[in-house]
């Protein structure tokens, strides 16, 4: 059986407590007589004594060399053979190879046939000039050629055969967009960015008249087929129409569009206008009451269009989405649906023009593609891949000889059939 103590913990506290205090009692009262401590020696560690320094034995002398010092003229670089990096190829942005140089087979632009259904397939490239322009327009007989150029303002080439020879420069005032040459006169009009339309004479290359049209940049500007009347398009959708030969209004047109981008007046002595812009409609508006006569949706931006010159159809073409270009009747603006519908593949149009007999339709495709329609059967007679990047511009010369396209990031190329015409 274990222990057990007959006393409690506290009895045992108070016990402890006693003994302590006794002991405490007994050492104070024997303090001074109590014996003076030994003091005790410090622990030996183990460590030696200190012993006295004996000095060194003096140095052994030694032999009398001389070492020079090191120059300090820094010794001949060694090369070092390297081992060559892999070449590395760089990245080039691909070119399109120019076809080889036909001017021998052209001098004269009568040695070129004219473009018709039948030979539209055999078209090449038969002349280039360096110019980057926002838009090209041949004088009515085809003697000249105005240019709507960057940076240079407008520049006329006598088009003698396919040696563009620079006759008359007009002043670099802003950016020239667009431009109309006059049916009759030598005067060419040009919109620029500055808000004015400026009237050229392409013979003196001095200024006809200056129209204040918009506080904003003129993108469009088109001489109507009687040359009486002048149009042109600015933003926010605004036309303005001016007596060609004074320069005062006539009336404002709304487009309700950004920006009024094309303009075409009707032919053959029409007085209907139709415009676009970036917006999915074509404008049709009755020039000689200042009065609108259609809407005419695409499925896009309507940013190109031109009138056959029997003023009897139009066509036009949207933008990004819509790979389709319309064709309208000029008698039937009432109706919604258009002619006929032509496809342009797997690029949408970017510019059209009729040849000047209105039998061809050519457009200009956003993947660099040369489209033609025989219009009195809408079949397609040619396709032809260009050499021209982003193309926004295409005409036929007055015979219909030359096919031109350009841009404002390209330059101006002429097609032509040159064999089996």
């Amino acid at each position: 059986m274990p222990f057990r103590p007959s006393f409690s913990f506290p009895m045992t506290l108070l016990a402890w407590i006693v003994v302590c205090a006794l002991v405490i009692t007994g050492c104070s009262s024997d303090r001074d007589d109590a014996p003076v401590p030994t003091r005790i020696p410090p622990i030996d560690f183990g460590n030696p004594p200190p012993t006295a320094i004996i000095p060194d034995a003096p140095p052994t002398a030694l032999p009398p060399t001389w070492t020079p010092k090191p120059s300090l003229t820094p010794a001949p670089l060694t090369t070092i053979e390297r081992t060559p990096r892999p070449t590395e190829t760089p990245y080039i942005i691909p070119t399109r190879t120019r076809p080889p140089d036909v001017e021998a087979q052209v001098r004269q632009l009568s040695d070129l046939p004219v473009i018709t259904a039948e030979n539209a397939a055999r078209l090449t490239q038969v002349a280039l000039l360096e110019q980057q322009v926002r838009d090209v327009v041949f004088s009515p007989d085809g003697s000249r050629l105005v240019l709507a150029v960057n940076y240079q303002g407008v520049q006329v080439y006598d088009l003698a055969g396919l040696d563009f020879r620079l006759r008359r420069m007009g002043t670099t005032w802003n950016w020239p967009l667009s431009l109309s040459y006059h049916p009759t006169r030598p005067q060419v009009a040009a919109a620029y960015d500055d808000g004015r339309v400026r009237i050229w004479n392409p013979e003196t290359g001095g200024v006809v008249r200056v129209i204040d049209a918009f506080n904003e940049a003129v993108w469009s500007v088109a001489f109507s087929s009687n040359g009486q009347m002048l149009a042109g398009g600015g933003d926010n959708g605004r036309i303005k129409l001016w007596e060609a030969d004074s320069g005062a209004l006539v009336c404002e047109l709304n487009a309700s569009a950004d920006e009024v981008y094309r303009l075409d007046f009707q032919p053959a002595g029409g007085t209907l206008l139709i415009a676009g812009g970036n917006e999915e409609y074509v404008w049709v508006w009755d020039t000689a009451s200042c009065t609108q006569r259609a809407i005419l949706a695409t499925n896009s931006f309507a940013n190109t269009m031109a009138f056959n010159p029997d003023g009897k159809s139009f066509a036009g073409s949207g933008d990004v989405s819509d790979y389709t270009i319309y064709i309208w009747d000029s008698l039937a603006l009432d109706e919604a649906e258009p002619l006929m519908k032509l496809e342009t593949g797997f690029g949408f149009a970017i510019g059209l023009a009729y040849s000047p007999d209105g039998s061809l339709l050519a457009a200009i495709t956003s993947d660099d593609e040369l489209l033609i329609w025989d219009m009195a059967t809408y079949r397609q007679v040619a396709q032809i891949s260009t050499y021209v990047d982003w193309a926004d511009v295409v005409r036929f010369s007055p015979d219909s000889r030359l096919i031109l396209l350009a841009g404002e990031y390209t330059d101006v190329v002429f097609y032509g059939v040159t064999s089996g015409g």
